[in-house]
């Protein structure tokens, strides 16, 4: 938790610091959280081939925990996005919302990305359907409302 809290405040040696420190305790490999963080320092320091490595790891050890593979997929895929590669980037929203239907960040992702594509009645559809999915949160509630404050 306190790497979390670390990266939030943009301590970004300090959190590197105590996942250095936290790598070495005994079996830590093989826990998805352990590598899940890993991936999220590996991508705040731009090293995004490590992070998939670490996404990838972390959702192979993750069973019967659906919420926790949806996680670790979309994070996956923000190491595409942080390449451009969108097109992947989408599979593995997509996957995210396989697993985990409600993952609401993963189809907050998924639009975004098809807009990027430039696939914009797909990314319109999408965002709709969000809005029906979860129109009381925030991030869905601002992500309809900025396009129609953009326009005055």
């Amino acid at each position: 938790q306190r790497i979390y809290l670390e990266l939030v405040a943009k301590n970004i040696d300090r959190a590197d610091a105590l996942l250095k420190e936290l790598l070495t305790e005994p079996e830590c490999d093989d826990e998805p959280r352990v590598n899940n963080i890993a991936g999220i320092m590996a991508l705040a320091r731009g090293h995004h081939s490590a992070a998939d490595v670490y996404f990838l790891r972390a959702k192979s050890q993750v069973v019967g925990q659906p919420f926790l593979s949806a996680d670790m997929i979309n994070n996956y895929g923000w190491t595409k996005v942080c390449r451009d590669r969108y097109d992947e980037a989408l599979l593995a929203f997509d996957e995210a919302i396989t697993i985990y239907p409600g993952y609401l960040a993963a189809h907050i992702s998924r639009v975004g990305v098809l807009y990027r594509l430039n696939l914009i009645e797909e990314a319109d559809k999408a965002r709709r359907a969000l809005a029906r999915f979860a129109p009381t949160d925030r991030r869905v509630f601002l992500g309809l409302t900025y396009p129609v404050i953009q326009e005055f």
